[in-house]
């Protein structure tokens, strides 16, 4: 017992230290100019910091801004702080729920490979920033409570607000925690709740979300932000970038999406054969599926599809006692800590990372 806790510890430490190393190398060399500075976010991501009610009204991805009170001044330091402490409380999160767990020898080898794939904390390096990566710390938190046999009912309460700081929220954390809550039968009021409550917030986005006239002619060219988000409707904002990856010479582009699809299919096939099939699980599935319909984020669609149902395995495993059958790869699965479509502007980031730096 005291050589397999010692084994569990040396562990936690090694995939800490991997993914503290990868998150600064990623988080540096894939789009600054200047590596090894300080935190880096990608201006994409970064600009949402500034999204805000005080000065644009009720508009979606505004809660963080207007909590924060980001402005022009100050918004850089608070919007690394807010990306730094959401990643250290997964690691934290996870740690536990990898120390707490009933793992077989096999089980537990696959839970760390999982832990140190591109998919997993790597792309939380790659994507630092993100405002949806918020939905990866409540699914993990959810997870940690439920094997703890603690209650989820604050984050059960907190869930559908959780929408009004990135929309995607609903298809990737709130559709987790509604899987769950059937899965171990939560009081229907609980249930019904989360779900009504986050069809009328998205539903207030959806009809109340832009952003006024007078307001978009003032700040359109203050905000970078305002052209992409503000100035289509909700559906044609998130699919602006379709008809430009579906052109001849964007065709590695094409390559890239239809690969992350491909594992997408792939993976809900695996999801099937270990989950119990009812509404619930098609609901699930179905919600995910959205992502890659209409946003062309495919490969990060992949990545939180496969952090939850990693999650969910987690669960059943504690909760049930369930051995899940897993992939027997030998050693070649060792080729997931290589491979793997994560992020937004590269297939395989790991090896664009090493090409920037001996390159």
């Amino acid at each position: 017992m005291a050589r397999t806790y010692k084994i569990v510890l040396l562990s936690l430490l090694f995939f800490t230290f991997f993914y503290l190393s990868n998150f600064l190398i990623l988080s540096d060399f894939t789009g600054s100019t200047n590596p090894l500075s300080s935190l880096y976010i990608h201006y994409w991501f970064h600009e949402q910091f500034l999204i805000n009610y005080r000065e644009l009204g009720f508009v979606k991805r505004g809660l963080i801004g207007s909590m924060l009170n980001t402005n022009f001044n100050n918004y850089i330091f608070l919007s690394k702080m807010y990306s730094l402490t959401i990643i250290v409380l997964i690691v934290i999160l996870f740690s536990l729920i990898v120390v707490r767990s009933k793992f077989s020898k096999e089980h537990f080898n696959y839970i760390m490979l999982f832990s140190l794939s591109p998919f997993f904390f790597q792309n939380l390096g790659f994507e630092f920033g993100r405002l949806d990566q918020i939905s990866v710390l409540f699914s993990v938190l959810v997870t940690y409570l439920i094997i703890s046999k603690k209650k989820i009912f604050l984050i059960e309460i907190v869930a559908p607000f959780l929408i009004l700081i990135h929309e995607l929220i609903f298809f990737t954390f709130v559709n987790f925690l509604i899987y769950m809550q059937f899965s171990i039968k939560r009081p229907n009021l609980n249930k019904y709740y989360v779900i009504i409550m986050s069809l009328i917030v998205l539903g207030f986005l959806f009809l109340f979300g832009g952003i006024e006239n007078d307001i978009y002619l003032q700040t359109k060219e203050k905000y970078k932000f305002i052209e992409i988000y503000f100035n289509k409707g909700h559906v044609e904002s998130a699919m602006i970038f379709w008809k430009e990856i579906l052109v001849f010479e964007n065709y590695i582009n094409i390559l890239r999406h239809l690969f992350s699809i491909l594992l997408f299919v792939i993976s809900v096939s695996y999801f099937l054969k270990q989950f119990k099939i009812n509404y619930q699980t098609l609901f699930y599935i179905m919600l995910f599926t959205v992502l890659f319909i209409i946003p062309v984020d495919h490969s990060r669609a992949l990545s939180f599809f496969l952090i939850n149902m990693v999650f969910l395995i987690i669960i059943n495993i504690n909760l049930n006692n369930k051995s899940i059958n897993l992939p027997n790869f030998k050693y070649k699965y060792f080729l997931i800590i290589l491979l793997g479509p994560i992020g937004t502007s590269t297939a395989f980031p790991v090896m664009g990372v090493l090409k920037r730096i001996f390159f």
